[in-house]
């Protein structure tokens, strides 16, 4: 199953907050985690070249989804963040 809106809502969110207390741009800060994660795959272009890329979250399961929330959670941790219970998104 898709990664469900609830899910890609709460990650922004902490996305955000890192972005803030770092100083790094959002969009850094999401490829950093998921390089950070190993979260490569290999793309093939038009001419059929091939080309490593950080893996998008819409094609992310609601359990690989739920990995990288988790992931992200204890980085915010580590950098005393405080964050939202997901709960408040609509995701348990």
């Amino acid at each position: 199953m898709s990664r469900s809106k609830q899910q890609n809502a709460y990650l922004h969110v902490l996305f955000r907050l890192i972005s803030k207390e770092t100083g790094y741009t959002e969009d850094e800060v999401k490829d950093m985690i998921k390089d950070s994660l190993n979260l490569w795959v290999t793309r093939t272009r038009k001419d059929g070249t091939q080309f490593e890329a950080l893996r998008s979250t819409a094609e992310m399961t609601t359990d690989e989804m739920s990995n990288l929330i988790d992931q992200t959670l204890v980085i915010c941790s580590k950098l005393g963040i405080k964050y939202p219970d997901r709960r408040h998104f609509g995701y348990d």
